[in-house]
Formats: C-alpha cells, sequence, structure tokens
C-alpha cells in the first residue's frame, strides 16, 4: 500500500500518481501528468487492439470507411436479427390465439390453462424484449 491508498489514488510505475476510478470489474486509470493522456489497462488495451484487428480487413478493402463504422453496422445487424426475431415470436402468438396480446390477457383474466399462462408470459416477454431492442435501435441511430 502507498501513502494514496486510502484516498482512491494509486501509484503507476515511474511515481507517476494518478486518480483511479472502479468501473465495473476493471479499474480506468487517468494520468495526473501535464501530457494529459489517458492511461488504459492491459485488458482494456488488449480489447482495444483486438477490436481493431478485427474490423482492419473490413475497412482495408473498403466495405467500411473505419472501425467505428464497421462495429456500428455490426451492432445494428444485431438489433435487427434481436427485433426480427422478437416480432417473429409475437406474430406466432397472435396467429395461433387470433388476437393481440391486449385482447389475449383480457381473456385470461377470467380463466386460462397453464399452457395459456406460458404462452402469456411468453408473448409478454417478447413484446418487451421488442420495445428494448427497439428503443436501442433508435438509440443508435441517433449515435
Amino acid at each position: 500500500m502507498n501513502k494514496y491508498s486510502n484516498t482512491g489514488f494509486s501509484q503507476f510505475a515511474f511515481g507517476v500518481v494518478s486518480k483511479s476510478k472502479r468501473v465495473g470489474f476493471r479499474n480506468i486509470y487517468i494520468s495526473a501528468t501535464r501530457e494529459g493522456f489517458v492511461r488504459m489497462n492491459t485488458i482494456d488495451q488488449k480489447l482495444t487492439h483486438d477490436l481493431y484487428t478485427l474490423a482492419k480487413p473490413f475497412t482495408d478493402v473498403g466495405l467500411y470507411d473505419s472501425t467505428t463504422t464497421f462495429f456500428k453496422g455490426l451492432i445494428q445487424d444485431v438489433i435487427e436479427h434481436k427485433i426480427s426475431h422478437y416480432k417473429h415470436i409475437a406474430k406466432k402468438f397472435e396467429r395461433k390465439y387470433g388476437m393481440e396480446f391486449s385482447d389475449f390477457s383480457k381473456k385470461l383474466e377470467q380463466g386460462a390453462t397453464i399452457k395459456e399462462e406460458d404462452d402469456w408470459m411468453e408473448w409478454g416477454a417478447a413484446i418487451n424484449m421488442l420495445g428494448a431492442w427497439g428503443e436501442t435501435a433508435e438509440t443508435i441511430s441517433h449515435s
């Protein structure tokens, strides 16, 4: 332990004192040197390198103009897949019961079988996830 241990500060090699902020399970160290740069820990450096290495073949051949564009496209594809998946589940139940979820929910208030309750839970979860992925798509499209 060094003299900064109780204050939230930690000491790098070469005696550079930096403020440490706990994020998830790893520390992000912000350098307090005159240069003002951010020092990433080894895990962050490796992750950054690995992500760049994954995107490089796609940017090298001109499929994407940057690493950021590559990953944004990849994320948008995942979001579109998830939205399609949950729409499919919702449509499956609409066809099975011949009604929308809200009408099915009202019908179950008068009584339901265990299978209908299970379907109601799965259908409701699909609708909730569809909303969450839709919100995520909206957020990503504005970034």
